[in-house]
């Protein structure tokens, strides 16, 4: 299967992971390099939901952002290069961690900050139908996009870490008061929803008018 990369960090992570593969020990496997991504995953929301009392922690989510990035991207290139593949069982255990990564860090950064909007929960399924998106269009194209436009998962986990960052030094003050308060985590959350429910509509348009051409042409 074809897989392909746009994202903005692809070259310079494909080569610092072609030197990481190299220093990784004989005994780690795929397995434990996904079980790295699922409780580092855990680690960031657990850190969003104590840095709202400790806003140290924002700083500690940094961290784990590293350590999924570690896990995620390794796991798949440790079967590869050791000649241990199992493409259907990789395939479906790494997006499946995948999916609960994102509700796992979304519902941290939620449950314990002040927030008067519903629009994290636009995202979270923005982002989930998204991926199935992607699942799909890769079952029927056999093509894997590993990123759509130049955002992947590893431009998503290094705007996570930059807004930890901010969120360290500014915290989630009101941003509007009155009947209709919004908290700062309310406007950025609108900041992304609208335009990543803009890139899933049009996907889906691209993508279904890509797949009624190529059926029409072969009948």
């Amino acid at each position: 299967m074809e897989r392909t990369n746009m994202g903005v960090t692809a070259r310079v992570e494909q080569k610092l992971l072609g030197k990481l593969i190299n220093i990784v020990p004989d005994f780690v496997t795929p397995d434990m390099m996904t079980l790295l991504a699922l409780l580092a995953a855990f680690g960031i929301g657990v850190s969003y939901y104590f840095a709202n009392e400790f806003r140290g922690f924002y700083l500690v989510a940094i961290i784990f952002y590293f350590l999924h990035w570690l896990g995620d991207s390794l796991d798949g290139k440790i079967a590869r290069e050791k000649k241990k593949p199992r493409p259907n069982y990789g395939y479906y255990i790494d997006h499946i961690i995948d999916s609960l990564s994102i509700f796992i860090v979304i519902w941290g950064l939620t449950i314990s900050t002040v927030i008067y909007t519903t629009v994290w929960l636009w995202i979270l399924v923005g982002f989930l139908l998204l991926m199935i998106h992607t699942f799909l269009k890769t079952n029927v194209i056999k093509r894997f996009d590993l990123s759509i436009g130049f955002i992947g998962f590893t431009e998503v986990r290094l705007l996570g870490m930059a807004f930890s960052i901010l969120l360290f030094f500014i915290g989630n003050p009101l941003i509007v008061g009155g009947n209709y308060p919004l908290s700062f985590l309310d406007i950025v959350g609108i900041a992304v929803a609208i335009p990543m429910w803009i890139i899933l509509v049009t996907q889906i348009i691209s993508t279904a008018k890509e797949l009624d051409k190529k059926d029409r042409e072969e009948w």
